[in-house]
């Protein structure tokens, strides 16, 4: 009985969306409804916790051109504190995976707006050695009297058998599952094997998402890592920013309006 409620306070606390202390904001943004048939540009970067010389240039210039910027492994330290208190006019939103030494790390989405609901989603399960989770951050935006929902999400990377994975999947989509707007969902997916790629495809496109066609293989399997989906928008332009090395991802950018 002990284990069973164990077992039970630990699978709330850990999936919980709604916990204060998952999430960090800054910024005085406006909220305001995004508009119709107006061109947004949209970034998603694995920055690698910052551990490149010249990162810091690379995403403050990306900041400037993107209306939505989603980052993985975020690092709440000095150099990106310097970053976000120098664009306080966005808004900052940080899902807290970890902190190491007094410096949060997880998934940021900086926008031109301020979402109306931010909510951090820890993954279920934990990477098999650190035991540290991976976040999901889901952004809720007003557009006119409708509503478009931006999903930043980092996948478990070290789970041989992929259950973890699937799981985490799993969640994040169900929980987005009874909305049937405009939705984009983003970010480092960790699909480095075959089975990975086909269950997240097949996942995605049951709730009638479709895939950027965008391709950056990386890593000693040399597979897409990043990826992009989107349902109820229109893509104008899409790239892999591959004149930009400051991190072991290359940035997705996609162009698109409602």
């Amino acid at each position: 009985m002990t284990k069973i409620l164990f077992v039970v306070f630990f699978l709330f606390f850990s999936t919980s969306s709604f916990a204060n202390d998952l999430l960090w904001e800054y910024g005085d943004s406006p909220m305001i409804p995004l508009e119709y048939k107006t061109p947004f540009v949209l970034t998603s970067w694995n920055i690698y916790k910052g551990g490149y010389e010249g990162l810091y240039e690379d995403l403050h210039q990306l900041v400037q051109v993107s209306d939505f910027m989603l980052m993985q492994e975020f690092l709440l330290n000095d150099e990106q504190l310097s970053l976000v208190h120098a664009n306080e006019e966005m808004h900052w939103a940080l899902a807290k995976s970890f902190e190491n030494a007094g410096e949060w790390t997880g998934v940021a989405t900086m926008s031109n707006w301020e979402a109306y609901e931010s909510l951090p989603i820890r993954s279920p399960g934990a990477e098999p050695i650190t035991g540290t989770p991976k976040m999901s951050l889901i952004s809720k935006f007003k557009v006119g009297t409708g509503e478009l929902w931006i999903i930043n999400l980092h996948a478990l990377n070290f789970n041989i058998t992929h259950e973890d994975f699937k799981e985490q999947v799993s969640h994040i989509l169900s929980m987005v599952s009874t909305y049937s707007g405009p939705l984009i969902f983003a970010g480092d997916f960790n699909t480095w094997s075959d089975k990975r790629r086909v269950y997240l495809l097949k996942k995605t496109r049951d709730i009638g998402l479709i895939r950027v066609d965008l391709e950056s293989p990386m890593g000693i399997f040399g597979k897409t890592l990043d990826h992009i989906f989107y349902r109820d928008i229109r893509v104008l332009k899409a790239e892999v920013l591959t004149d930009i090395e400051t991190s072991d991802h290359h940035p997705l950018q996609i162009h698109f309006e409602l």
